[in-house]
């Protein structure tokens, strides 16, 4: 990227305005009823997931657990693994089985990404575990996605989105700011 390296509480963009994330990510779902869960009692205290959103109702219902991902972290796969065991635990304790959990990273720079993002594991030549979970890579998102759709809590990340070949980092401040311009809504 040739625009300036920003600090973006990418944290508190998902908490503002959730569902933006629920239609980027899963956009057979937007419009669908979510709720956040608690994430310091919702699994471990311990565990500390950023986002952790039930959508749908009943036995339809859903997690999506979102990581934004702020560092390289070697061992995120087992992070992540161990966010998703302590979830089902916590369902499991509470009567609720275990219910679907979509989990996606959400890494804004491509220092941060380790490429290891899958856990496999057999026994005997028998697979005992294949796990993985969806990466999004602010760098690689185009622009169009998140300005056709009116993403709002995704509008701080332009900036950090693909470049469009030969466009200049003024150009991609501008469309930002014009982007920020047309909110109706008040603030982030």
């Amino acid at each position: 990227q040739n625009v300036p390296r920003i600090d973006i509480p990418i944290k508190r963009l998902i908490q503002k305005r959730p569902n933006d994330w629920i239609e980027y990510l899963l956009p057979e779902y937007a419009g669908s009823p979510s709720t956040e869960l608690k994430t310091d009692k919702v699994p471990k205290a311990e565990s500390r997931l950023d986002a952790l959103l039930q959508i749908g109702t009943g036995a339809e219902a859903f997690y999506l657990h979102l990581e934004p991902q702020g560092y390289r972290d070697l061992a995120l796969p087992a992070r992540m693994l161990r966010y998703r065991a302590d979830i089902w635990e916590h369902t499991i304790a509470k009567g609720l089985g275990t219910p679907s959990i979509r989990q996606a990273v959400i890494f804004l720079y491509s220092e941060h990404d380790n490429n290891s993002n899958r856990l496999t594991d057999d026994w005997a030549g028998k697979k005992t575990i294949d796990y993985s979970y969806r990466v999004v890579r602010i760098w690689e998102m185009p622009k169009d996605a998140v300005l056709n759709k009116k993403l709002i809590s995704l509008y701080p990340l332009l900036p950090l989105m693909k470049e469009e070949p030969g466009e200049a980092p003024k150009q991609v401040l501008e469309t930002t700011i014009k982007a920020i311009d047309t909110v109706e809504d008040g603030p982030f």
